[in-house]
């Protein structure tokens, strides 16, 4: 990608004049016990209601960073035009039962700090 074309996307990325914007709400869901059962671990951060459409999803398992295993979706513009994506962090169940803390990190510009959403596995009905 060019640069040309690489400032164009960011600036079309850009809020809106006129349009408030809107910080994430964010749900972290643990793994359901039938995967568990089939030897892996989903994890799915649900990130909602923001705006403008530019966010950045981070992993931490146990206070340090995580960069295998992430899916993030495309940001999928709602009716009241805000958006929503989601970032799926997929384990295996040992290294679900190894670590204790998921975090999914969400930054985004009308946030001074980033969002944090944490589980504690020894805190899960599925653990």
């Amino acid at each position: 990608m060019s640069a040309w074309t690489w400032t164009i996307n960011v600036i079309s990325q850009l809020a809106k004049p006129g349009r408030a914007l809107a910080s994430p709400v964010v749900s972290l869901l643990p793994p359901s016990a039938e995967e568990l059962s089939k030897n892996w671990a989903t994890l799915v951060c649900l990130v909602d209601k923001f705006y403008p459409d530019i966010v950045e999803v981070v992993w931490e398992i146990d206070d340090k960073s995580q960069t295998d295993g992430i899916l993030n979706s495309k940001s999928l513009k709602a009716s009241d035009n805000t958006y929503s994506m989601s970032s799926i962090l997929t384990l295996t169940r040992a290294k679900w039962e190894s670590s204790e803390k998921y975090s999914c990190i969400i930054k985004h510009e009308n946030s001074a700090a980033p969002i944090v959403s944490t589980i504690n596995r020894s805190q899960c009905t599925t653990a």
